[in-house]
């Protein structure tokens, strides 16, 4: 127990009286009683219950400072919202940068979602004309990425001087098929080769599957700048 006769009571700086006291609050004791003084120090570092039994039944009480409920209250819920606050802004820059990664990747895997882009268009539909503009752009688009700039002219100049000398591939005979079919309306699949457009994207992605590894293909496929480029007239 406390001996409060003489101590002086205090509440946020402002001196009050024992009547002011609520329930609920708080406070913090001081005494400068010289039989305090002669606690070992070692009883005093040693446990709660020890130094208890070795207090005084009446404690001399000097000065009472009185923490109120409320004023509690608001220091944590000030702290909590810090805590949130503090929370928040590390869960921002967490999504941030779970975006930043996503987008990231998405970038590198730009050219792989084109060419399947291409690939799904030319599948989808139905039309042999339609079909065979599919294939064909997949096909430029596929040459353009793993490397085999286009410096002619025109499209078929380059598959016939650059690529299927190269390759080894029939994309010349290919695209003279495709722009009789495109130039010339009443032309039906029945009567043209390119019923087999799907087949000539087979045959051809094979042909250059053999003549250039799988890791430099999957490189090529890692360059979004070679991909963007594609589209520079």
């Amino acid at each position: 127990k406390l001996d409060i006769h003489i101590a002086h009571l205090q509440k946020d700086s402002v001196s009050i009286k024992i009547q002011d006291l609520k329930q609920g609050d708080s406070l913090t004791a001081i005494s400068y009683a010289s039989e305090l003084k002669n606690i070992d120090p070692t009883i005093a570092n040693s446990n709660l219950v020890n130094l208890i039994k070795t207090l005084p039944l009446l404690i001399p009480t000097d000065e009472i400072f009185i923490h109120s409920k409320d004023k509690i209250q608001n220091k944590e819920t000030n702290k909590h919202i810090a805590n949130e606050a503090t929370f928040s802004w590390v869960e921002f820059a967490k999504n941030i940068g779970i975006i930043l990664i996503i987008g990231f990747i998405l970038f590198f895997c730009l050219p792989l979602f084109l060419l399947g882009y291409y690939l799904f268009r030319a599948r989808l539909t139905k039309q042999h004309k339609t079909k065979a503009f599919w294939y064909y752009t997949a096909f430029l688009y596929y040459l353009h990425q793993l490397g085999f700039k286009n410096q002619y002219a025109t499209h078929l100049e380059y598959a016939v001087k650059q690529i299927d000398p190269q390759l080894n591939t029939n994309f010349a005979t290919f695209m003279q098929q495709y722009l009789a079919l495109k130039y010339n309306p009443q032309q039906t699949h029945h009567n043209n080769p390119l019923n087999s457009a799907q087949q000539f994207w087979k045959t051809n992605t094979t042909i250059i599957k053999k003549k250039i590894s799988l890791k430099k293909r999957l490189l090529a496929f890692l360059r979004p700048l070679r991909c963007l480029a594609f589209f520079r007239p």
